[in-house]
Parts: C-alpha cells; structure tokens; sequence
C-alpha cells in the first residue's frame, strides 16, 4: 500500500529520525531549542505556540471522543501523516506541512475555549494571523517567481525543441513533464523506480542512467557541472571528475535558467551524440 512515490523519497532523501526531522516539531513547542525553528513556516507558527500547544494538549480528549465522528477521524488521519514525518524525519517541503497542520488545527480549536475566556485573546490571534500576510504573501510570490524563472522557463524551452516522444532526465518533473509530450525519467524516482534502485547503490548513478537510456535532454542543476554535486542526494552523481567530462562531451548547452542563477540554475543540455 506504499506508493513508489515515498518508497523513492525515503530511499533518496533519506529518513535520520525525529531530531533531524524538527522541522515537523519544533514551531508547536513553547520552548526555544536554541534557536528559531529553521524553516519560514515554523517561525511564523512559533509565535503562536504559547497559546497552540495547551489548546492542542486540552483539544485532544475532546478529539478523542469523538474518534468515531468525521471530527476525530479526520484529525487522526492528519496527525498520523505528522507522526510519520516526525518519527522518521521526512525531508520537510513547506507543501507537506498542510495536512498535519490542519490536525493540530482541529485539536486547537477544540481545546482553545478551555485555556481561555478573553475575547481580546481571539482577537490579537485573529489580527496575528491576518498581519503575518504581509509577511506570508511575499514568501509565497518570491518561491512562486523563482520557480516560473526555473522550472516554467525550462517547460517553456523544451515545448519549442524538444519533439514527441524524445526522453529527458531532470528532477522536478512538475510543469516541465506537464507541459511537454516527452518520455520522463526521474532523478528521484518517482516515476522511474529503476533510477531509485541504482542510487540505492552508490556513487556514480546519474552516469549510469544515462549511459544506459541515452536520453535526448537532462535537465541539471548548475552544481552537477561545475562541482559534480546532485540535488539533495545521499549518494555522489559522478564517480569522479572524468565522469562528468565524459557526460558533457555528449551533451551540449541549450539554455540556463535563470541565466544568472549560479550552481542553483537549471541547466538544460541536448545530446549531440
């Protein structure tokens, strides 16, 4: 019942446990582990927490009473999504974060009315909530523009070249497998379970892949050519720098987006032989 999808994350990404994983945890606690949570979602949630977490804690048995109604199932099946990336330590994705967080959520709700009385509470929270917008909004523009000058820009110049049924090798399939008629192969897995086998491996799997299927385009982070670094990989791309050398006498650069992005770019290559 596991899909192929988190069987390759977990293989790729790597599953180091709760202390790793924090980022799941560390906004609901009321209590500075040395520092701010790490990611821009926990930082805006820990302010609240004083408050979320004994609503959470007195939510719970009103939750777990009603366990066999829409409220508590839904909660339960929230939270264990949580538990699982929690205990494991999944690779946080701010896209991930909505399903737990919306358990927690109920459980809060539930609980708020028994912590406090105070109409100004409700109040400053619904102000808070409305002010970290201003903050929130530009967070979500700024990854939302990134993203469109990456990946929607590589969609973009792969439907003016690229013909039907031709193989490109890339990491985020998102629009750019959307948007074009090609044959994918995926760095993580996703829909490639062979590519998540052979990273299992060892070093020097992007190589392989690519001796042994010969697409027609990759699409690469700038790092695999100047430093033959993958994306969040747990295993080497290249064996060594001849690797990468011997990769890019067959291939050539057909565009690199953005043009100023540095190691971070999307570099797209054509195979010329």
């Amino acid at each position: 019942p596991v899909p192929q999808s988190a069987l390759a994350k977990a293989a790729v990404y790597g599953h180091p446990g709760p202390i790793q994983g924090r980022a799941w945890w560390d906004w609901l606690l009321p209590f500075p582990l040395g520092g701010a949570p790490k990611v821009a979602e926990g930082v805006h949630l820990f302010l609240l927490s004083v408050l979320m977490a004994p609503a959470v804690v007195m939510g719970a048995p009103v939750v777990w009473r009603a366990r066999r109604m829409a409220l508590g199932l839904a909660a339960g099946a929230a939270l264990t999504v949580w538990l699982g990336y929690a205990a494991l330590g999944v690779a946080y994705f701010f896209w991930y974060l909505t399903v737990p967080l919306a358990g927690f959520l109920l459980l809060a709700a539930c609980g708020m009315p028994r912590i406090v009385r105070s109409r100004a509470v409700y109040v400053s929270m619904g102000i808070y909530m409305v002010g970290i917008w201003t903050m929130g909004y530009q967070l979500y523009v700024g990854r939302a523009k990134l993203e469109e000058g990456m990946f929607v820009a590589v969609a973009d110049h792969l439907a003016a070249r690229a013909q039907p049924g031709q193989q490109v090798f890339l990491e985020p399939i998102g629009m750019i497998g959307y948007r074009n008629p090609l044959v994918v192969i995926d760095e993580v897995g996703l829909v490639s379970p062979a590519v998540a086998r052979r990273r299992a491996q060892g070093p020097g799997w992007y190589t392989d892949i690519v001796a042994e299927r010969r697409p027609d385009w990759l699409v690469v982070r700038g790092a695999l050519l100047t430093r033959a670094e993958g994306f969040a990989a747990l295993t080497a791309p290249l064996r060594n720098p001849a690797e990468r050398d011997s990769l890019l006498a067959r291939y050539a650069v057909s565009g690199v987006f953005p043009p100023d992005g540095g190691d971070q770019a999307m570099v797209v290559l054509q195979r010329v032989r």
